[in-house]
């Protein structure tokens, strides 16, 4: 029989041990190995070192974007400010101290290509949108707006007894703004251009706010003008809503007609710097509003 030295007999091989499994290992027949598992967690390493914003992705949440609506109401002026030459100042502070949103003038006597006295009257954070009289004196026509409003010039006739200057404001349903601008004198025809106006307008869009001084007596439901233009107005669904005087002789010659939308708190207020009442009302509009989608970064390492 050999004999080893101890120092020099082989080591015996250790059992394998599995690390790495919650289940018990079975070598052959032996006994189950329990498993070194830790259930304790690593202490969290702490260190100085910047981020490194260069190796962050940016991870879309998705490409739709969700759209929703939001009611929002509008405070719009009408005046006919009987020229705005040396007024620029007071408009201004009409816009600001009765918080407009829009403000339309009629009789702005302003010339083709003269913007001088448009701009005097526009305040910061406004813009305007505005139709002269291409001849002649007086007439002319202005709306001027804040800027955060997505309003877009519309094209209509051009018709020989009034003057318009229509835009349109964008949202789910655009709603029209009309501006219009009687003279006293107007030919024999305007019955029948005002309704091919109100007929085109009819094919943009159902929301449609029309203003202006009609220079027509609402106030004499006898006259036969004041019958043809009510007529003409319910026969195309629109609703006239001024029923008090506009004029410091006591006619109802400024006028804001509706189809699709009913204005709010119409009142009149009288001005030392002009014979007509400055009219005032809210109309409740609803928006659309979209929703950007949120960008998440994360770590590649």
């Amino acid at each position: 029989m050999l004999l080893l030295h101890p120092d020099t007999a082989p080591l015996l091989r250790r059992k394998y041990i599995h690390r790495g499994s919650r289940q018990n290992f079975h070598h052959d027949n032996s006994k189950p190995i329990p498993s070194f598992w830790s259930s304790s967690r690593h202490s969290s390493r702490i260190s100085d070192r910047a981020v490194n914003h260069s190796v962050l992705a940016s991870l879309t949440r998705s490409a739709n974007t969700s759209v929703q609506s939001d009611s929002t109401g509008v405070n719009f002026g009408l005046l006919n400010i009987r020229s705005l030459t040396s007024k620029g100042h007071l408009v201004q502070d009409l816009l600001t101290d009765r918080k407009f949103d829009f403000l339309c003038l009629t009789e702005t006597w302003q010339q083709p290509n003269d913007f001088s006295q448009l701009n005097d009257s526009t305040p910061s954070g406004f813009v305007y949108t505005c139709q002269p009289r291409e001849s002649g004196r007086g007439g002319g026509l202005a709306v001027i707006y804040r800027e955060n409003w997505k309003v877009s010039p519309l094209s209509v006739p051009v018709f020989s007894s009034f003057e318009s200057v229509v835009c349109q404001l964008s949202g789910p349903v655009p709603t029209v703004i009309a501006v219009i601008y009687r003279p006293p004198k107007s030919t024999s025809v305007f019955i029948s251009d005002f309704t091919d106006l109100l007929t085109h307008l009819a094919t943009v869009s159902p929301n449609i706010i029309l203003l202006g001084d009609f220079n027509i007596h609402m106030d004499n439901s006898n006259h036969p003008l004041t019958k043809d233009f009510s007529s003409c107005l319910d026969s195309l669904d629109f609703k006239q809503y001024v029923n008090f005087p506009t004029h410091t002789k006591g006619h109802t010659l400024d006028l804001v007609c509706c189809s699709g939308l009913a204005p709010l708190n119409c009142k009149a207020d009288e001005l030392l710097f002009s014979d007509h009442f400055l009219l005032s009302f809210n109309v409740k509009m609803t928006f659309s509003i979209t929703k950007i989608p949120r960008t998440i970064s994360f770590s590649e390492y």
